[in-house]
Parts: C-alpha cells; structure tokens; sequence
C-alpha cells in the first residue's frame, strides 16, 4: 500500500501551476495537452514487448495486448477512486497492466501538487495556465536548439577530423 511521506499539500493555486508543469513534462504523451487522453501517443504504433514487432492499429496496449485509452481527466472520473489519495496512489505507484508508469521518484510533494492539478481539471476555465505552457513550449524550443547546435557541433567536428563536409558548393567549379 501506497503511503505518502506527507500530508497532502495545501490545494493552492501555486501548488496547481507546479502540478500542470510536471503533467507538461511527464503525462501529455498519453492523456494530451488538455488532459483528454489523446496524447501523441494514442495516435502512434506502439512496439509489443513480447514481441518486439509493432502492433497492427496505432494506440496504447495493456500487458494483455489489449487496446487501451488513458484516462479523459477532463470528467473528473478516475480509475481506482477519485479521492485525493487514490489518485496520489495511481501516479506515484503507475498502473501496472497498463502503460501508466509510476513516478514515486518524483517525491510526495511533487505528486500531491499533480493531484491538486488534475482534481481541477475538470474546472478549470480555459487559459488558466496560459503563462506555464508558454513558458513551458519556450523552454522546449530552446532544448531543441541546444541538441541542434551540440549535433551541429558534433558534425563539424567530424568533418574537420575527416576532411569531408557536405557542402557541394566546393565541387563546383
């Protein structure tokens, strides 16, 4: 059994904002931006882990090979109980027959602040959190740039090491 190492956290709305920028992070692959389950995920072919082939329809299998849809948080229903500490049990334990990971590691506080944000899902006016996602695609705009200079640095280092670039304008003459 799934016992928190402390109380829930205060149900704030700084304590929201921090639980939407971990959901941003971590859960948008399956339950989508607005949390209605249709992550890129669900959309995706999916590798069997038994078999290691893809499966025939893109989305989520459980364990079984059976299709699977994440949870629509927007209704307010959850699976194994819509009490605070139901779902603080769901995301820090995952759900094991399906694709839901656990995330324990991320500490009491962190998941109690998740549980705060997705109670409030279903209440939520849209824009409430305009400047967290702002910020949040800015930062992954930024995490991209970084892996393209770091690959681009990469390139050029290979190509002074070999002395072969992929400019053609060289062959021109």
């Amino acid at each position: 059994l799934v016992q928190p190492a402390i109380a829930r956290v205060e149900d704030t709305f700084e304590s929201r904002v921090r639980g939407r920028k971990f959901f941003l992070e971590k859960c948008t692959n399956c339950h989508g931006h607005t949390g209605r389950g249709n992550g890129s995920m669900t959309e995706d072919f999916q590798k069997n882990d038994a078999t290691g082939e893809l499966y025939p329809e893109p989305g989520l299998y459980d364990a079984w090979g059976h299709p699977i849809k994440p949870r629509n948080l927007t209704k307010g229903l959850y699976r194994g109980g819509r009490r605070p500490i139901d779902l603080y049990r769901r995301i820090s334990a995952g759900i094991k027959p399906s694709k839901m990971p656990q995330f324990a590691t991320a500490g009491s506080e962190t998941i109690w602040d998740v549980v705060n944000y997705v109670m409030h899902i279903p209440f939520d006016e849209p824009g409430t959190y305009t400047e967290v996602d702002e910020e949040y695609e800015k930062s992954k705009k930024a995490a991209g740039a970084e892996e393209k200079t770091a690959a681009n640095a990469e390139s050029g280092a290979d190509q002074k090491q070999t002395g072969v670039t992929s400019d053609k304008s060289s062959d021109q003459g």
